[in-house]
């Protein structure tokens, strides 16, 4: 009986944790079913992490880890964002000199999760995993024209034992759902 109710209620917290993760698109994102080339920028300006702005965030963290926010995390999280749309169409690929299309990825909410998530047994890889809720927008490089937008809310990775990772993780889980809403489009 005790193994019923244990599946039962493990069942429930993921089908929970399943549904809560949200991806919408508007707009025209069937490019992403062809090949392109693209550049990608990252919004941080109304990031909120743990419910507070970066600044009381960071007030209440240690000097080490005030540092590694600047020289370590975020710009090694940046570069797992950088590929977002690469995790959606391999086809895809990162050209900072003549890019068909300019995406934006405006990060509004970060939960770092906690490295301790990655050594607990049977808790599952996204245990600890970053969580990040924004939107990104997709443009026409060339006329700087919107051509989609989409909001994500609750796109958790899986846990890893640095902060960059963890983060870095949720952009790759990020262009996994991408990837998945892509293939549902149908021509119009």
């Amino acid at each position: 009986m005790k193994k019923i109710a244990f599946w039962i209620v493990a069942m429930m917290a993921f089908v929970s944790t399943a549904s809560a993760q949200k991806l919408t698109l508007d707009g025209d994102w069937l490019m992403l079913k062809g090949t392109g080339t693209y550049i990608l920028e990252v919004d941080y300006a109304d990031l909120k992490i743990e419910d507070q702005t970066v600044e009381e965030f960071l007030k209440a963290q240690d000097e080490k880890f005030i540092n590694a926010w600047a020289t370590e995390i975020v710009p090694q999280s940046a570069q797992f964002a950088a590929l977002v749309p690469n995790y959606a169409n391999s086809k895809f690929t990162l050209d900072l000199l003549n890019p068909q299309y300019k995406f934006v990825i405006k990060v509004n909410r970060l939960k770092l999760g906690f490295a301790g998530g990655a050594f607990i047994p049977f808790a599952g890889a996204k245990a600890g995993g970053a969580n990040i809720c924004g939107e990104m927008k997709v443009y026409d490089a060339q006329s700087g024209e919107m051509l989609g937008s989409m909001t994500f809310d609750d796109v958790q990775g899986v846990s890893a034992t640095s902060d960059a990772q963890r983060w870095g993780m949720s952009y790759y889980e990020l262009g996994k759902r991408l990837k998945k809403a892509v293939k549902k489009l149908k021509k119009k």
